[in-house]
C-alpha cells in the first residue's frame, strides 16, 4: 500500500498544501516521500524531498518546502509503503528516461517480471526492480491498452509530457482507491477522499448518498461519493485529463468474458470441467 496525490492548477493556493496531502497520507507509505513539480507547457521539472523522505533522497534532491511552487502548475506527491525493490531505485515520483513521462502510483503489477522480460524484448531498458517501471514502459510500449496488460491492483496518475496528458487509472475491480476533483481552476487526486477535502473551500455532505451509505457501507461502486466536488475513479475506468478536459473511458467488463448468457446451472458446470 503506498498513497499518492497530484495537484494541477495555476493557482498557489491550492499547491502550497501538497504537503498537508501528502501528510494525511502517511499511514499509507511510511517509508518514504517524494514529490515532482512539473511546469507542462515547458515539460521542464524539479524532483524534490519532503520531511519523510529516506536520507538518499534528502542528499539528492532539495526539500520542496524550498521550491518556488509559482514556475510549476503540476505536482505529484507520494508515500512510499517498499515492498518491491527495497533500494532507493524504487522511490516516487519517477520518471522515464527523458524526464518527459511521470508516474506516481499505488498498487502491485503481481506478472511485472514477466512484462518485463516482454518489454525488454522491444528494446526497453531498465534502471530498477520495480513494478513502477514496469509500468511506466508499458506505458511507453502500448499507450493506455497497457492496462489489459497488468494481472493486479492498482491506482496511479501518468503525465505524458509528449501528449500533454494527465492518464489516470485504476484496477478492474476497484481494490485500490482513486478520487478526484475536477473543476474549472483545479485537478486533483488522491488515494483518499480526506486530503482532497484540503482542498475545498467547504465541505459538504451529498445527502443522496446517505441510504446507499447506510445499505451498502463505504462502497458504492459509482462516481459517486458522500462529499459533494468529489468523485471516485470507477473500477475497470481510466480518465484521460487534457486542456481542462475530462474524459473516462472503461477498458474493461466481465460481460466480455463470456459467462454473461450463462445460467447458474450452466456456470456450476463450466466450473466444474
Amino acid at each position: 500500500m503506498c498513497g499518492i496525490n497530484g495537484i494541477l492548477a495555476e493557482n498557489i493556493r491550492y499547491k502550497t498544501k501538497i504537503l498537508n496531502l501528502n501528510e494525511m497520507l502517511s499511514h499509507r507509505g511510511p517509508d518514504d516521500e517524494g514529490y515532482v513539480l512539473i511546469n507542462t507547457k515547458t515539460n521542464s521539472f524539479k524532483a524534490c524531498s519532503g520531511n519523510s523522505s529516506i536520507h538518499a533522497i534528502k542528499e539528492k534532491y532539495p526539500s520542496i518546502s524550498q521550491a518556488k511552487l509559482n514556475e510549476y502548475d503540476l505536482i505529484f506527491g507520494h508515500r512510499r509503503l517498499s515492498i518491491i525493490d527495497l533500494s532507493e531505485g524504487g522511490h516516487g515520483p519517477m520518471c522515464d528516461s527523458s524526464g518527459k513521462i511521470w508516474i506516481t502510483y499505488n498498487g502491485e503489477i503481481y506478472n511485472y517480471i514477466e512484462l518485463r522480460d516482454e518489454l525488454k524484448s522491444f528494446g526497453h531498458a531498465f534502471r530498477t526492480e520495480s513494478d513502477t517501471e514496469v509500468i511506466l514502459n508499458a506505458y511507453l510500449q502500448w499507450g493506455t491498452d497497457c492496462l489489459s496488460k497488468f494481472n493486479g491492483m492498482w491506482g496511479f496518475s501518468i503525465w505524458d509530457g509528449y501528449k500533454k496528458i494527465l492518464f489516470l487509472a485504476r484496477d478492474r475491480f476497484g481494490v485500490k482507491p482513486l478520487y478526484y476533483i475536477n473543476s474549472p481552476d483545479l485537478f486533483a487526486f488522491s488515494s483518499e477522499i480526506k486530503p482532497l477535502t484540503v482542498l475545498q473551500d467547504e465541505i459538504k455532505i451529498d445527502e443522496k448518498r446517505i441510504p446507499f451509505f447506510l445499505l451498502q457501507g463505504n462502497r458504492l461502486n459509482s462516481e459517486n461519493t458522500y462529499l459533494k466536488g468529489i468523485k471516485s475513479l470507477k473500477p475497470s475506468n481510466f480518465i484521460i485529463y487534457k486542456d481542462g478536459i475530462i474524459k473516462t473511458h472503461r477498458y474493461y467488463d466481465i460481460n466480455n468474458t463470456g459467462f454473461s448468457n450463462k445460467s447458474e446451472k450452466e456456470l456450476c458446470i463450466t466450473q466444474l470441467d
